[in-house]
């Protein structure tokens, strides 16, 4: 018996490092299962994150194309009038539903004012495949416009 042998025999089989010499089995069928639910883990996550970034950025258009509709409208009636239109057109373009973004326009069309728009989104917490989100969350995204200091002179 080599030399090596008989240190492997004379060590404890239990520790961190220590390996069963004996043991021929494979832990393949068991670990298969935690990859698959590891899996669809990671998967939640990157949907989720995704769908976030695409609320994000049709809120983001909306608020700032909506206060610029607003700023270069002839009255203040006619520019929420427009902002609501292209409100609407963006959650189209973007596959949303209706009234998923609310709009809110605050300011004055006076010379040197500003007009802020803020929309309102409501985003999904978890979003999983085939349009099921989990849970739910709002989010506000604001933009102001100047008005033209040179405005109706």
């Amino acid at each position: 018996m080599s030399r090596l042998r008989k240190l492997r025999q004379n060590r404890p089989v239990s520790g961190l490092f220590c390996r069963n010499y004996d043991d021929r089995g494979s832990t393949g069928a068991a670990e298969l299962p935690f990859g698959f639910l590891w899996l669809v883990a990671v998967a939640m996550v990157v949907f989720t994150l995704a769908s976030w970034a695409e609320r994000h950025s049709a809120a983001r258009a909306a608020a700032d194309e909506a206060a610029r509709a607003v700023v270069t409208a002839d009255s203040w009636d006619a520019g929420v009038e427009r902002a609501q239109e292209i409100v609407g057109e963006i959650e189209s373009s973007y596959g949303l539903d209706a009234d998923a973004l609310v709009l809110e326009l605050t300011g004055s069309l006076t010379r040197g004012g500003t007009v802020t728009a803020e929309v309102t989104m409501t985003v999904g917490a978890v979003s999983l495949p085939m349009d099921v989100e989990v849970g739910a969350m709002s989010y506000t995204v604001t933009h102001s416009e100047p008005v033209d200091r040179y405005r109706s002179l």
